[in-house]
């Protein structure tokens, strides 16, 4: 492993397997040897750095209406003036192929329950504070429901039966499951905020 700085840029290990949990980092007492090339630094980088880069990440989606636009695109009944065909005027195998691509999507989403384990498990010991109790529960509650909601898009993408003529109405409980998990990924943003301004209130 070879981590450390090149000038003001951070070099971390680049992990491959997506579908893999990295190891965790190596104690010291734990490394047989250990070679330092250059003078040894102070930590550059904290917690506070890696949440207000979340938070950056964040804004920068939600700015962007990501959810409005899927729901735009998948035809959904509030939307099917901006649309050329609205879900319900498609054809069966149109529906399963926006579906399909919906599960896709909702299959991403759930890197929100990997973001999540952060905080459920505490894995930084800044996030021990007693003072983030309240937000760590929070953020773990808003992505357990977004984590099974899509969930929900994923099982409903295939085990419905386009071809019934209710179909069309999944098109209302869609826009319904995007738009709430639209509201959660605000509403961890906003405990992310209040952790930073703790952890800095803390350090000052």
């Amino acid at each position: 492993m070879i981590t450390g700085y090149n000038g003001a840029k951070l070099l971390c290990p680049e992990y491959k397997g997506a579908q893999r949990p990295p190891k965790k980092a190596p104690k010291y007492a734990e490394l047989e040897t250990l070679y330092i090339f250059g003078r040894k630094t102070a930590l550059r980088y904290g917690l506070v750095d890696g949440l207000k880069r979340i938070v950056q990440v964040m804004e920068r989606n939600i700015g962007a209406n990501t959810w409005s636009i899927y729901i735009e695109i998948f035809g959904t009944l509030s939307s099917t003036s901006l649309n050329e065909k609205a879900f319900q005027d498609l054809d069966v195998e149109e529906k399963k192929a926006r579906m399909k691509r919906l599960q896709k999507s909702m299959w991403d989403v759930m890197n929100t329950h990997n973001f999540c384990e952060v905080f459920r498990h505490c894995y930084h010991d800044d996030l021990r504070n007693p003072a983030l109790d309240v937000l760590r529960k929070k953020i773990d509650y808003l992505y357990g429901y977004t984590h099974g909601l899509s969930a929900a898009l994923i099982t409903l993408a295939d085990q419905a039966d386009w071809k019934h003529y209710y179909a069309n109405n999944y098109t209302v409980m869609i826009e319904l499951t995007l738009s709430q998990i639209a509201k959660n990924d605000e509403g961890v943003l906003e405990c992310i905020k209040q952790a930073i301004a703790i952890l800095e209130d803390n350090t000052s």
